[in-house]
């Protein structure tokens, strides 16, 4: 079973863009503040996080994550059901 180019860069791009947001949320300031946020938004405002701004960002990630999904769209690439 041969793959075309542009399933193998769908892959890839998957696989990198995955890797990167994993890194983001386990890694970084920010993805340890969403993390407490997720779990209790009043601890996490004790704590001196800005809730709303851990939010904004998340669904601003989403976002993004959808422009992505329909540019792929643009190029004819289907991967709506994947995942």
């Amino acid at each position: 079973m041969l793959f075309t180019n542009q399933q193998i860069l769908v892959l890839v791009t998957a696989v990198l863009l995955m890797a990167a947001l994993t890194f983001f949320i386990r890694r970084t300031r920010t993805g340890k503040a969403m993390r407490a946020v997720s779990h209790n938004p009043d601890a996490a405002r004790l704590m001196g996080i800005n809730v709303n701004s851990i939010i904004s960002l998340t669904f601003a990630l989403g976002s993004a994550e959808r422009i992505r999904d329909r540019f792929g769209d643009a190029r004819g690439i289907d991967d709506s059901y994947v995942g």
